[in-house]
């Protein structure tokens, strides 16, 4: 006889409890940023130890050239800019100086914004554990182009400007950006790869022990340390949450696939990380999700193992469209090929991390650099603010509706009608 599935709730009242405590973590972390920012902007100047994530020339309207940096620094990204007359290297470490009176609460909550600055220092070489591994990946690139890639990939670094056109051409950031697709991957890898080692341990000294769970608690484990070094990537964040979140409601017997434990997943993150609301990549997560369990709800039942392997990416590809198109307009005959790419990636993602882990990373650099150097005519597909809001009203009457599910698929189709 099957077991029962227990639900997380039963009432609304107990959601309500449980949304003003949240509600009360959310407000005592907004009180804390608040006395943060109040001493930050104690002094009109602050100095600051930072990263160079990227630096790139710009042209403003009335024709003046400089140089734009994108720093990183223990607490905030930060943005600034500086004459050309200077070169600044990616991942070097400077001091800065900024002036902080021009910076509001709503800016300093999203930990990033722009501050002019009055001093930097000379660069010094970047140091510790995380960088010493990132150096390891890139020395096994000859081409600056692969190299950020993989660095990218693995640690979730800023790329350049030429890689990011290629990504953008391809419609394959959600592949570059780590994201739950990436600890999908990872997570099985891990699980399958110790699961021989966990059984013949097991067999001999406790076989009352369950494989399963306890290879998820460490991978899970592992993940979060990982989350660390990714200086907690949103998109990153939300997927490892989700997946505690679904470990535990699994392990204590509670139904996993349900939209409520989605958005109360989501409501806790924000609570904890207020900053998260303002991150178009965890909109992006977070959307993705939605959709992957719209169609796991409405349509998977009906449908055949091969079929759904098809279907599924079909439509959550279409259905995140507008949005995607919204915030990132370029359209391309290439991005066309983004379903079969995701599945080339579950195998390509694992292969180059142990080719790297034994110096062979440059093994693929060839193909790798002829496809990203591909590029077919782009164009602009300009979205109505109108089309994104219905696509997302779309989107959440699709919980409930069946015909509003299909639907988030058929808007899917009509950025081609705007492109420009």
């Amino acid at each position: 006889m099957p077991s029962v599935k227990l639900q997380l709730f039963y009432r609304k009242r107990e959601i309500l409890y449980f949304l003003l405590i949240l509600l009360g973590i959310l407000s005592i972390n907004l009180g804390v940023k608040f006395y943060e920012f109040k001493e930050f902007r104690a002094k009109n100047y602050a100095f600051y130890d930072a990263q160079i994530l990227n630096a790139y020339a710009k042209t403003n309207e009335r024709g003046r050239t400089y140089t734009v940096l994108k720093l990183k620094t223990a607490d905030f990204t930060l943005y600034t800019t500086a004459g050309l007359g200077r070169e600044f290297h990616r991942f070097a470490r400077i001091n800065i100086g900024i002036v902080t009176k021009n910076v509001k609460f709503l800016d300093f909550l999203k930990q990033r914004f722009y501050a002019p600055n009055f001093k930097i220092s000379a660069e010094t070489a970047p140091s510790g554990a995380k960088w010493r591994a990132i150096s390891f990946v890139r020395a096994q690139h000859e081409d600056e182009m692969t190299a950020d890639l993989y660095s990218a990939l693995y640690f979730a670094t800023e790329i350049s400007k030429p890689l990011r056109t290629s990504v953008t051409n391809w419609g394959i950031a959600h592949i570059i950006s780590i994201s739950g697709f990436h600890l999908g991957i990872i997570f099985s890898t891990v699980f399958l790869l110790a699961m021989p080692i966990y059984r013949y341990f097991q067999d001999r000294y406790f076989p009352y022990r369950s494989a399963k769970r306890d290879l998820s608690v460490f991978v899970i484990v592992l993940m979060s340390g990982y989350l660390f070094v990714l200086d907690f990537t949103p998109s990153f964040l939300r997927s490892l949450a989700m997946c505690c979140v679904g470990f535990y409601l699994a392990m204590r017997n509670f139904y996993v696939l349900k939209f409520t434990n989605l958005f109360l997943t989501i409501a806790l993150l924000l609570a904890f990380f207020p900053h998260l609301a303002f991150s178009i990549g965890f909109y992006f997560s977070c959307l993705g999700v939605l959709y992957i369990f719209l169609y796991l709800h409405h349509f998977a039942p009906k449908f055949k193992l091969w079929q759904n392997v098809i279907l599924f990416n079909l439509y959550v590809w279409l259905s995140m469209n507008v949005a995607v198109y919204y915030f990132f307009p370029t359209a391309s005959l290439q991005q066309l090929s983004v379903m079969p790419l995701g599945y080339v990636f579950v195998i390509f993602y694992p292969l180059s991390i142990f080719l790297h882990l034994f110096g062979l990373g440059g093994a693929l650099d060839t193909p790798l650099l002829a496809f990203l150097n591909f590029a077919l005519p782009s164009f602009q597909a300009q979205i109505p603010p109108l089309l994104f809001a219905l696509a997302n009203i779309c989107a959440l009457a699709a919980i409930k509706l069946r015909y509003a599910a299909l639907g988030c698929a058929i808007i899917g189709i009509s950025p081609i009608f705007f492109i420009t």
